[in-house]
């Protein structure tokens, strides 16, 4: 049977030796370890027997069974020695070294190795190992559970801030994974070369997301060939909770400890000016945090629609921070984009309904990418 050459993309953790932290990214940097035997196999052997409960040994007279059911082995640090347990996450099979090197650099996985195949596998082939498994229908299970009560609300706003407050702790858990298992060299890159001077002033909150809204969606990304039916709502929930943190802690909780705080417009009897100012007027008397609606249409109406209020210390404290309110407002629409954002992709991301690749690149690109560029925009304004 004709045999044709193909590259095998895995990716598992730890993603470097927890000793020495070098990249186990080739052949060159480790190897499979078996220990003391006479031969491999016979390590092998050995080896499963020792754990048991990881390799589900079966031995029977003129029979020996592996039921490897979490899809672990043991490998060696080529540089140091180093021993350690490898589990594996997902895998990729490509037809070309150019596409295993773009995973590899681009979706977070660990390295690349050629092979052959034939038959009906001479084709590309994707497959998650149990702890991928695991961990897709566990952020699925929460994602449909966060729907499902955000259904329960009345209006597009009421639903988005029920979705972002039910699946923050499923989030908050992945930007802890991702901070342990050190996921984001690629992620980093890539946010580095968006925001060029201006990575180092981010505020920390919003950091943390991005990478992981970033890393999230390279494992999203990369399992669709096994599920294209996979949902990105939580991909886009963890970029809105790094704008909303941006903007939380660049623009509002200054706000509070300014000399303006005290100061807010009366109410004027227009519903949506008047909802502004009680939210923001709560949010300085210590009340719940500000969501990510309710900010931007703080600095539509406070911000701008109010500015020539006397008693506006708000409009007055954003001249401030942003130095040219009408180029901020206006000329860059900082506000009217940002409550584009929300009901766009903020609030679409807690329907029922799947929000696809497209979409969630699409919410990425309006954050990141010219025309708009909303994060860019506030580091540009607030952090000159």
């Amino acid at each position: 049977m004709e045999t044709v050459p193909v590259f095998v993309v895995e990716k598992f953790f730890p993603p470097r030796c927890p000793k020495c932290e070098r990249p186990f990214a080739s052949c060159v940097d480790f190897c499979e370890h078996a220990g003391r035997g006479s031969s491999f196999v016979d390590a092998k052997i050995r080896q499963t027997k020792l754990f048991p409960e990881l390799f589900g040994v079966q031995e029977e007279p003129g029979v020996f069974a592996v039921n490897n059911r979490f899809a672990v082995d043991f490998i060696s640090c080529q540089h140091c020695g180093n021993v350690t347990l490898r589990i594996q996450y997902a895998s990729r099979q490509v037809m070309s070294r150019d596409e295993a090197e773009q995973l590899v650099e681009s979706q977070g996985f660990t390295c690349w190795h050629e092979g052959v195949a034939a038959g009906n596998r001479a084709k590309p082939l994707s497959a998650l190992a149990p702890l991928g498994v695991a961990d897709l229908a566990g952020l699925k299970s929460r994602v449909l559970q966060a729907k499902q009560l955000a259904a329960k609300q009345r209006g597009d706003q009421a639903r988005g801030d029920t979705f972002s407050s039910e699946i923050d702790p499923a989030l908050v858990e992945i930007v802890n994974k991702v901070r342990e298992k050190k996921l984001t060299e690629a992620a980093g890159k890539r946010l580095r070369a968006s925001f060029g001077d201006l990575w180092t002033g981010v505020v920390p909150e919003c950091r943390d997301f991005l990478l992981t809204a970033e890393v999230l969606k390279d494992i999203l990304v990369s399992l669709t060939e096994a599920d294209p039916s996979i949902d990105f709502s939580p991909v886009v929930a963890a970029y809105s909770k790094a704008l909303e943190r941006g903007v939380l802690e660049r623009l509002f909780r200054p706000f509070v400890g300014s000399c303006h705080a005290h100061r807010l417009p009366d109410p004027t009897g227009k519903r949506d000016h008047d909802r502004s100012i009680d939210a923001l007027s709560n949010f300085v008397a210590g009340g719940r945090d500000l969501t990510l609606g309710d900010m931007a249409h703080c600095l539509r109406n406070l911000g701008w629609r109010l500015r020539c209020d006397e008693r506006n210390g708000f409009a007055e404290f954003l001249r401030a921070t942003v130095g040219d309110l009408e180029a901020f407002c206006e000329q860059r629409k900082f506000p009217g984009r940002l409550i584009e954002y929300v009901e766009k992709f903020r609030n679409k991301s807690a329907h029922i309904a799947k929000l696809s690749k497209e979409d969630c690149m699409s919410a990425r690109a309006f954050l990141l990418d010219e025309p708009i560029r909303l994060l860019l925009v506030l580091e540009e304004s607030v952090g000159r």
